[in-house]
């Protein structure tokens, strides 16, 4: 497959991200080593998201008509691989859904990088686009907070900001928040390891966090309430993506 399809030449899926003319896929920027045939599985399903991709054209794609293979075993190897390097189960699969006995089909929510066309609906592409922004804008506006609230003077050129770290749990930690008091930070944390994320918030200054969602899905990009006493966030499940709002400080 040569990544010239209908879709753009890189894709992006929850944390994920697929560059079909290198041939890569990446986790929130980190390559993940994949196969050869897993991958151009992957490929194929991107070519037409929210469509059944029968088996026999798996194989046709997969494997030629002179190759001699056990194509039932090895089309369920290669998902098996798939779903373990999306960190997914057949049980609740979060991007590739099974058809019994017919195919499969992707059900993530895509988006191309700007500038490069997509099949998806193009309110998915405007989501997608104006949410990369809000992020970028979000971590900046967290390092402009993060510099008040620690006292940052600036006396000269020459002076040098003082970074604090304020969480170093293991895993992998997007969108960061603070509170408008300043005093609590909220954060999409996939728990150390997996594809799932759920929403976090600490007191600044100490190591304990609260988990505040707990469901099989992908929660980030936390937004506090003026008064501090909610947190609005963004859901990716099977099917679509929608907008929740929590307590701050209460499990859900």
């Amino acid at each position: 497959m040569s990544g010239d399809g209908p879709i753009g030449r890189v894709v992006r899926f929850g944390v994920f991200e697929v560059d079909l003319a290198q041939r890569e896929l990446r986790r929130s920027g980190l390559r993940i080593r994949l196969q050869e045939q897993p991958f151009q599985l992957l490929a194929a399903l991107l070519e037409r998201p929210g469509e059944m991709v029968t088996r026999e054209e798996l194989r046709s794609k997969l494997w030629p008509g002179d190759t001699f293979v056990d194509f039932d075993h090895s089309l369920n190897a290669a998902i098996k691989r798939l779903r373990d390097a999306l960190g997914e189960s057949a049980e609740t699969p979060i991007f590739v859904e099974t058809i019994p006995r017919r195919g499969y089909r992707f059900i993530g929510q895509i988006a191309t990088l700007p500038g490069l066309t997509s099949t998806h609906p193009r309110r998915w592409k405007r989501f997608f686009t104006t949410k990369i922004g809000m992020l970028s804008g979000l971590a900046g506006g967290a390092l402009v907070m993060l510099s008040l609230y620690y006292g940052r003077s600036v006396t000269s050129h020459e002076s040098q900001a003082t970074v604090i770290p304020i969480v170093t749990s293991v895993g992998e930690k997007t969108t960061p928040s603070l509170s408008p008091d300043g005093q609590h930070l909220a954060y999409a944390w996939n728990g150390g390891t997996g594809s799932q994320f759920s929403i976090y918030v600490k007191l600044v200054g100490t190591d304990e966090s609260l988990r505040l969602t707990k469901q099989a899905s992908i929660d980030f990009n936390p937004v506090w309430s003026p008064d501090g006493r909610y947190i609005a966030f963004a859901r990716i499940v099977k099917g679509g993506t929608g907008f929740y709002v929590i307590p701050a400080f209460r499990r859900h």
